[in-house]
């Protein structure tokens, strides 16, 4: 009971950290050097080019740093001041990059071997790595350890002058401590692919304090390096994920300048995602929870307790595993361990966070964390991860959709996926289709009281070919519904026809959960293929892409492009898809 009351007498305040503030170390550490002016408050940049941007004006750095004003315009040449506001816990370092910087880990004097480990935190990263190790042995689950390196480690040569880099980190004491010791735990340490990987991409963000994309990625590689010996596990390739450079983001410590800064980093996604959202707590830092499932890949549990850096390796590990379960704390909750059983626990740690030892026996319960953070409104507005299953069908596998629908007999359900993967129509675009909307090679579409714009769609000939042979079959009015006139054998109920009809054909042919409106993915990438500019498809489908979304079909088109050798008309495409099911 004791134990209990103790529980819930944490204050709310106390899980908001991120993770606990360590002890300091009893051993006096020596003075760092002193801050230099720019830690003071202001940074002074020099404009190289400006532009305007949704009625703001925009500034380009010699730093590929951005600056957005909502009123005053920048000039070429001018000389400009910036602000550091909220904590500046950041420093600038040489070529544009900031650093992380007068943190609660006093991470520079980490980095310069001023702020060590004592012998108390070395074997209590000891003790509780082995008992956590043991604890999932005796359920027959394995572990893997890593220490994430910091921005500081992987690009020293960028920090600033006065910042000196130890020979000797934590991360170092701890690895001799436990080969010293004799200890079975062995920790995964992936700096030396991330310092290789800089030759290629942007490893870590100019203007964030965590890792890209693409780092992410090269060490998701590693880690499944460690991993897939251990247990089943799919293991994605280069080839399974697309890069698009060059997207400006604003990181936490752009965020931390006053105008707010961007810089171009690399952003990367599955080519062809199987993996599916279940749930997302949406809890901020602490106790943030995250479940997905793959049901292409092997049947393995995988248990991830990390901190923020582990978000950018959600875009890569819900398709390894069955099933994930991604929780954002130090400790292991015991109910946790109990609830999901792993086959593999992945405990992921931030190189800076090593001077804070984490104890899972004093670990309070995932929803005492969860009741305690929304009773303080530590919610996200939003989920982080879109993982709602696929969201782009690649033509085979449209074709593979159609072949089993006409092999059931519905040539009706037939055509209705060819209309909105090969002319982009949504669901109620569909359901009032009109035959008399078909003039002179394209689909004529009205604006609708959902405010879908007016536009004319070009039909290829084979999908003209699939309107003229369900024309035929269910022989309607000459201006009735295309597939909705339930006398001509028609749709009555999308609803019914999606669950029925659509989600087990997809779900046959490996694309579980993928939604019917996302088809008109499969005609933007067929017209950027084409060559169409990305301002030509977006009137076409009449959606309205993110820069972001654009980017990644822009780059998937010009891959198959590359490919082909020459663009290949989407006529020609769906035909060579179709063949193999008897054209």
């Amino acid at each position: 009971m004791i134990a209990v009351a103790a529980v819930l007498a944490l204050p709310a305040a106390a899980l908001a950290q991120t993770p606990p503030v360590p002890t300091p170390t009893p051993t006096p550490t020596p003075t760092p050097p002193p801050p230099p002016p720019q830690l003071q408050g202001k940074l002074n940049l020099k404009i190289q080019k400006t532009h305007r941007d949704d009625g703001k004006f925009v500034a380009l750095t010699k730093d590929a740093w951005r600056i957005r004003g909502e009123l005053r315009p920048y000039v070429a040449g001018q000389t400009v001041q910036v602000r550091l506001i909220r904590d500046g816990k950041l420093t600038e370092g040489r070529d544009g990059f900031l650093f992380l910087a007068n943190d609660n880990y006093d991470v520079l004097a980490q980095h310069s071997g001023a702020r060590r480990l004592g012998e108390g935190q070395l074997e209590g990263w000891r003790k509780v790595l082995e008992r956590r190790t043991e604890t999932l042995a005796e359920q027959g689950c394995a572990h893997v350890v890593m220490v994430i390196p910091n921005s500081h480690s992987v690009y020293p040569e960028k920090l600033p002058e006065w910042v000196e880099t130890a020979p000797e980190r934590p991360v170092h004491q701890l690895l001799a401590h436990l080969q010293r010791s004799g200890s079975p735990v062995r920790i995964l340490y992936p700096l030396e692919e991330l310092v290789a990987g800089k030759a290629q991409r942007l490893v870590c963000s100019r203007v964030d304090s965590h890792w890209t994309d693409y780092g992410a990625f090269l060490v998701y590689r590693r880690l499944m390096q460690e991993v897939s010996a251990l247990v089943p596990a799919r293991v994605l390739d280069m080839d399974d994920v697309m890069f698009v450079d060059g997207l400006m983001t604003r990181g936490d410590l752009g965020q931390k300048l006053d105008p707010p800064r961007e810089a171009p980093q690399p952003v990367g996604r599955v080519r062809h995602p199987s993996a599916r959202l279940v749930s997302e707590n949406q809890i901020q830092g602490i106790g943030a929870q995250v479940v997905t499932e793959c049901e292409t890949a092997p049947p393995t549990t995988c248990l991830l307790l990390g901190d923020s850096y582990c978000w950018a390796l959600l875009n890569f590990l819900p398709e390894s595993f069955r099933k994930l379960v991604f929780l954002q704390r130090p400790e292991l909750p015991a109910e946790v361990l109990e609830r999901e059983r792993p086959d593999v626990l992945i405990s992921a740690i931030a190189e800076r966070f090593l001077l804070a030892v984490p104890s899972d026996e004093d670990a309070v319960s995932q929803a005492e964390v969860e009741r305690q953070k929304r009773a303080a409104g530590r919610v996200r507005p939003d989920r982080i991860v879109a993982r709602a299953g696929p969201d782009f069908a690649p033509v085979p596998k449209v074709e593979a959709i159609r072949a089993r629908m006409i092999g059931s007999g519905s040539l009706r359900d037939a055509t209705v996926v060819s209309l909105m993967a090969y002319a982009a129509l949504s669901p109620a675009e569909v359901m009032r289709l009109r035959w008399s909307d078909l003039r002179d090679g394209f689909l004529c579409l009205a604006a609708d009281e959902t405010g879908a714009p007016a536009r004319r769609v070009p039909l290829w000939d084979v999908v003209a070919g699939d309107l003229e042979r369900w024309r035929r079959t269910a022989g309607p009015a000459p201006d009735g519904l295309v597939v909705a006139d339930p006398a001509a054998g028609g749709i009555g109920s999308w609803r019914r026809w999606r669950e029925e009809s659509f989600a087990p054909a997809a779900t046959a042919v490996g694309l579980k959960g993928l939604r019917p409106w996302a088809l008109h993915n499969t005609y933007l990438h067929l017209r950027l293929a084409e060559g169409a500019t990305p301002a030509e498809a977006t009137a076409e489908t009449g959606v309205a892409k993110s820069e972001f979304s654009m980017m990644f079909a822009v780059t998937r088109a010009r891959a198959e492009r590359e490919q082909e050798g020459n663009p290949v008309s989407g006529d020609a495409h769906i035909r060579a898809a179709r063949a193999p099911h008897g054209g």
